[in-house]
């Protein structure tokens, strides 16, 4: 009988790893990703853990188009008051994205089709150099 079960411990342990993201190409979406938002004005780092997912990344494309409006709308000399609650909301938002390995280009079309084109010059020139960055190069993605 202690042979036997020997004998199934190394069997068993190869069907779990097969049938449980032992590496087939089909198991990527299993992968876990962590990115972490550094601390800004009293606000501490956050982390997040995303997996790859198509609903996740138009959840998350949608999400920082909302704040993306917020953002533009609360920026400028005629703004009522400070963007900045919004622009933490972007960094969140942006995070998240990258937290499921999102594809740029679904940002930029959700910008593409939910922004103006002064709405989208507005984001750009408003946000620190790195996001500006990636986000321009969502927006190129669509032209």
């Amino acid at each position: 009988m202690q042979r036997l079960l020997l004998a199934l411990v190394p069997l068993t342990c190869a069907l779990s790893a097969a049938g449980c993201g032992g590496g087939g190409a089909g198991h990527s979406a299993l992968l876990l990703r962590t990115v972490t938002v550094p601390a800004y004005a009293g606000f501490p780092a956050t982390t997040i853990v995303g997996t790859y997912g198509t609903s996740a990344c138009e959840t998350a494309a949608r999400a920082y188009l909302r704040d993306a409006r917020l953002f533009v709308a609360h920026s400028g000399a005629q703004a009522a008051y400070s963007a900045d609650n919004y622009y933490l909301e972007l960094v969140q938002d942006f995070a998240d994205f990258q937290a499921h390995s999102c594809n740029p280009s679904t940002l930029g079309r959700a910008l593409e089709t939910g922004m103006t084109r002064r709405q989208r010059a507005a984001l750009v020139a408003g946000l620190p150099t790195t996001m500006a960055l990636k986000v321009r190069e969502s927006l190129d993605g669509q032209s």
